[in-house]
């Protein structure tokens, strides 16, 4: 993840990924606590897809209109 240079309380960012101090209050305590595991009740079930791998429907499938070639090294 890139570093966050947004100064605090400076507008809003719809992707932010600055904690509340709720947010690190519950992660101390929670590493505090050695870290317990949650219940199963907790856990999503993974996707399953095709191929049989957990994978989740595209919103939307982008198809080349013409061949590219790659180099096998090198810049693209």
């Amino acid at each position: 993840m890139p570093p966050w240079f947004a100064v605090g309380g400076i507008g809003r960012f719809s992707n932010d990924p600055s904690l509340s101090g709720e947010e690190i209050a519950t992660l101390a305590a929670w590493t505090a606590g050695k870290a317990p595991a949650g219940t199963f009740t907790m856990l999503r079930r993974p996707v399953i897809g095709p191929q049989g791998g957990a994978s989740r429907k595209p919103d939307l499938v982008v198809k080349m209109t013409q061949p590219v070639e790659l180099p096998a090294s090198g810049d693209v």
